[in-house]
């Protein structure tokens, strides 16, 4: 009987899962993205869920959230924080919609600096470390009253803010947010190490493979290259060291993901 909103719902698959769950209460799921949205639709018609329905959200990844006070028992997102270019005015936006004692929550939260690697890759922090700088740039004009773009479809992704360092802020913003007594959890998603696949981590695809022009990290590569922080070579040095990272088989690395919920 749950009232529940989903923001970042992208295709909507976890949007109609909490839907099954909570019936006969109702789900909204809303992302920037139109195409998303139809597709989520598309899907929960296809799987016959009524008490879910999808909207585009026209300000951006949560930046304004166009609900009344006290109007949900839960508001979530899931792996979309990294987007939020002020996530603690968008998580006293979520802390605003959310009934008095319900429950705020971010699950999938990514850090592309937290995950361990063995053998070290200097050249890749390298690059990590100038989409950081980067992206600490973005804000800085954004704070300033700049303009800056989000993504509006994954169809053709297109990223222009993203934080690489957000799971080790949320206890920070959160608290900023005016929550208290957080519950957080850190989760293993995967892991590669002897014996396993041969996984390519996601926390290292920043660095596009050599002739992959399909990579949703190109536009901002070039804007940063743009940017005097990163160069040609500096990409050439790391595509050569994670080259032979996956060719270690002694190479480890493993991936987590941060959960963090607080009643409202």
């Amino acid at each position: 009987g749950m009232s529940v909103l989903d923001i970042g719902c992208g295709p909507g698959s976890i949007t109609m899962g909490v839907a099954n769950v909570v019936t006969p209460g109702e789900v909204i799921g809303t992302d920037p993205s139109g195409y998303s949205i139809d597709e989520a639709s598309r899907n929960a018609r296809d799987a016959g869920i009524e008490n879910v329905k999808f909207e585009v959200d026209t300000t951006g990844w949560g930046n304004r959230i166009d609900f009344p006070d006290n109007t949900f028992d839960v508001v979530y997102c899931n792996t979309v924080m990294h987007f939020f270019i002020d996530p603690i005015h968008v998580l006293k936006e979520m802390k605003r919609i959310t009934k008095n004692g319900g429950w705020v929550i971010t699950s999938g939260v990514r850090d592309w600096g937290f995950s361990p690697r063995y053998p070290e890759c200097p050249h890749v922090d390298a690059v990590w470390n100038a989409y950081v700088k980067y992206n600490d740039s973005l804000r800085e004009h954004y704070n300033a009253g700049g303009d800056v773009a989000v993504p509006q479809d994954r169809a053709t992704p297109e990223l222009s803010y993203i934080d690489l360092q957000t799971g080790r802020k949320c206890s920070e913003w959160f608290t900023e947010a005016g929550f208290t007594d957080l519950t957080m959890e850190l989760k293993v998603q995967n892991w590669r190490g002897l014996g396993t696949e041969p996984l390519e981590p996601i926390m290292l695809d920043i660095v596009p493979k050599p002739g992959d022009a399909e990579s949703q990290w190109l536009d901002a590569q070039q804007d940063i290259i743009d940017a005097g922080l990163l160069t040609d070579n500096m990409i050439k040095l790391a595509q050569q060291e994670l080259a032979a990272w996956y060719a270690n088989p002694h190479a480890f690395y493993y991936y987590a993901v941060l959960l963090v919920a607080s009643r409202a």
